[in-house]
């Protein structure tokens, strides 16, 4: 119902994430009621789109995050600049307002590092979906942070794992940041699970 009226408005833009991430995003919050969301690189919000009615249906409630500074370890023409990066959040907060669900979607441009030094140390997700900086270093912090924060049983899925995106190798990636955690995790593709410490299920089953 929802991604319905976001392509009747024509404002459905999903660009850099597969049909795959979407049908296991998708997956994941299904198994969960009241689901705790929270997304790491909001772009044009079509990721949001994909799971939005899914999010909906297990009265979600949903922070995405997205940042107006630069990549790391990133050549300066790469990505959008700041004119960009702000009309994507503008084309996002119109999705929101389109759909009236800004009572359960809060959209956040301080950057993924200040917001998560905001959040409560108490404050856990059940599915947290990390396609912000691809750098190594950002992507190791953002899977750090997302940890802390991750509900015991949650889920986390990382995207673009094996891509060379931003231009970077995989030691400069988030390639190396899923190669180096040491927990539970499966890959898919480019996609990377990682599974909350009491989490048993074989999601890609």
């Amino acid at each position: 119902m929802f991604l319905a009226k976001i392509k009747e408005n024509n404002l459905y833009k999903l660009i850099g994430t597969d049909n795959y991430d979407i049908k296991y995003l998708n997956k994941a919050i299904n198994m969960y009621n009241n689901c705790r969301y929270l997304e790491i690189g909001t772009a044009y919000g079509g990721s949001l789109s994909s799971v939005i009615d899914s999010l909906m249906n297990k009265n979600a409630t949903i922070d995405s995050v997205d940042y107006f500074g630069k990549l790391l370890d990133t050549l300066p023409h790469v990505g959008p600049d700041l004119k960009g990066k702000k009309e994507r959040h503008e084309w996002t907060k119109s999705i929101i307002e389109t759909i009236g669900v800004s009572n359960s979607v809060k959209l956040y441009t301080c950057g993924s590092n200040e917001y998560f030094n905001l959040l409560n140390n108490t404050k856990k997700f059940d599915v947290i979906f990390i396609d912000g900086d691809h750098s190594y270093r950002q992507s190791k912090l953002d899977l750090d942070n997302s940890l802390k924060h991750l509900d015991d049983n949650g889920i986390i899925i990382m995207d673009d794992i094996k891509l060379n995106t931003q231009g970077l190798d995989k030691y400069n990636s988030v390639y190396r940041t899923f190669e180096e955690y040491d927990g539970r995790k499966e890959l898919y593709k480019d996609m990377g699970i990682i599974y909350g410490k009491n989490n048993k299920i074989n999601f890609l089953d």
